[in-house]
């Protein structure tokens, strides 16, 4: 559930002259970011792409916005890597975050929630919007990314047996049926139509919320595995 709300990697920008961009300059001016200081220290050639993005999007004098743009899907990616292999506590400190944040916006609205978990279906720029009218929700994602890069010590195994994991998940599952009775198939679904987006965040905070009810042994192994550790 890593989204385009990325307030930790805005830049602060002003009076620079074209002579002063370089790619020293650049370094100086990511490396007080503390997202864009711990990806450095996490991920030196990441960090490298990262720069030469910001240095040419300078140089072409993008503005602010499309320079966080153009550099998202670079973070995104690294924090999707890094996110299962991380400290347990993190790993449920990142969900009792993402739940706080789908319960916030589906109160508000229910696509706004949906787009938030699924931001590759925002074609209108909804996320935007939500980031401009909830600026916390961008100041608590890029606060955690930076937790996230800064606690990643290479990849780690999932902790517990596939077959147990497997059967805590179908426990949660069963809870979510009792819960919600055929709703609850609503996370299964390839398309969910817009009618149904604020009853699958209903569904999706539940889950999380049911798997962070497991017991502590499996519960990490659980989220490293929803989270993409083979």
């Amino acid at each position: 559930m890593a989204t385009r709300i990325v307030d930790g990697s805005k830049f602060a920008l002003s009076g620079i002259k074209a002579a002063d961009i370089t790619q020293e300059n650049g370094d100086k001016i990511l490396r007080d970011i503390p997202i864009y200081a711990a990806i450095e220290r996490m991920d030196a050639p990441t960090y490298q792409r990262i720069l030469s993005e910001f240095v040419n999007g300078l140089q072409r004098g993008k503005s602010t916005d499309e320079l966080t743009t153009q550099i998202s899907p670079i973070l995104n990616q690294l924090f999707e890597e890094a996110l299962p292999h991380v400290a347990s506590t993190i790993l449920v400190e990142y969900v009792e975050m993402t739940v706080k944040h789908m319960k916030l916006l589906n109160q508000e609205s229910g696509a706004a929630c949906y787009m938030y978990a699924n931001p590759q279906s925002d074609r209108s720029g909804l996320l935007v919007t939500i980031g401009s009218r909830f600026p916390t929700i961008g100041q608590d994602q890029g606060a955690m990314k930076t937790k996230v890069f800064d606690a990643y010590r290479g990849k780690i195994p999932l902790g517990a047996d596939g077959d147990l994991i497997s059967r805590s998940i179908a426990d949660v599952v069963k809870f979510l049926e009792r819960r919600f009775g055929q709703e609850a198939n609503i996370m299964a679904k390839d398309e969910v139509n817009p009618s149904e987006y604020s009853s699958y965040c209903r569904v999706v905070a539940a889950f999380y919320e049911e798997t962070l009810r497991l017991p502590s042994h499996v519960r990490a192994a659980t989220l490293r595995k929803l989270f993409g550790v083979k």
